[in-house]
């Protein structure tokens, strides 16, 4: 397995992180609910050092299942609505300054630079709307799975 496949944007991401993705994805499925993919990291590759502490954890009973017990969204699914979602949020973030890629695609498209900043942000919505409605949950819920999984990213080393 790669970590490209499982984290494809995340310019704020600390590299380390990207590489260990898989593991920091196996640690947040676990902590909903899901151990399959942190057993089979487990069985199959080396340890990182990072998650030694949290491993530790789950082993001892230290480190809880998260309380509310069974979510409206499967923990694997959970991951990858909170993972699409910060990669729409990033995208937004992208096209709401001044920066060359508004101007890039501006160009290209013969637009204004305003007009490009609306038409992606209608598009950005109207995909986290769908996002929303594939995954059985509300628009919100999208938003606070973006917020739960960034303020995990920003507690790193700490996983």
């Amino acid at each position: 397995m790669t970590t490209e496949t499982y984290i494809e944007a995340g310019s704020h991401i600390p590299s380390r992180l990207k590489e260990l993705w898989i593991w920091f994805e196996a640690v947040y499925e676990w902590d909903w609910g899901d151990p399959g993919m942190l057993a089979e990291l487990i069985r199959n590759e080396p340890l990182p050092p990072e998650f030694q502490m949290a491993t530790a954890d789950i082993v001892a009973g230290v480190r809880k299942r998260h309380k509310y017990g069974k979510s409206a969204i499967p923990a694997q699914e959970r991951m990858q609505v909170a993972r699409f979602a910060m990669e729409l949020s990033e995208l937004g973030e992208e096209f709401r300054s001044d920066s060359k890629e508004i101007h890039r695609v501006s160009d290209k498209t013969k637009n204004e630079p305003i007009e490009t900043i609306h038409a992606t942000q209608t598009a950005i919505r109207n995909k986290i709307n769908s996002l929303a409605m594939s995954a059985g949950v509300s628009v919100e819920t999208c938003k606070n799975l973006r917020r739960d999984l960034q303020a995990r990213i920003n507690r790193w080393p700490v996983v």
